[in-house]
């Protein structure tokens, strides 16, 4: 998800020509870069957690993570069976 929400972000920072459409992102762009460690373990099986070393957050540390994602341009509910022809629908409107 991270990869999609950069390339939405990046996408928008080279053209004022892109249109977003959907739901609001998860907001994992937040972290970026995850470092991985191993806890202690007992007997096989071996247990890491990961936590976020770096961010794409600009209000970070400030106001904490993006509780939003990205928010589109033009919101298609989830329960849409025809996304595309929602899409296809906006365009023809303008």
């Amino acid at each position: 998800m991270s990869a999609a929400e950069s390339f939405i972000l990046h996408s928008k920072g080279a053209s004022n020509k892109v249109t977003t459409f959907g739901s609001p992102t998860a907001g994992v762009i937040d972290y970026t870069s995850v470092s991985v460690v191993k806890l202690v373990s007992s007997g096989d099986q071996n247990m890491y957690v990961g936590f976020p070393t770096s961010s794409l957050h600009k209000q970070i540390p400030q106001n904490g993570y993006n509780k939003t994602g990205i928010i589109p341009d033009v919101t298609i509910k989830a329960n849409e069976k025809n996304k595309i022809k929602a899409v296809m629908q906006y365009f023809n409107k303008k």
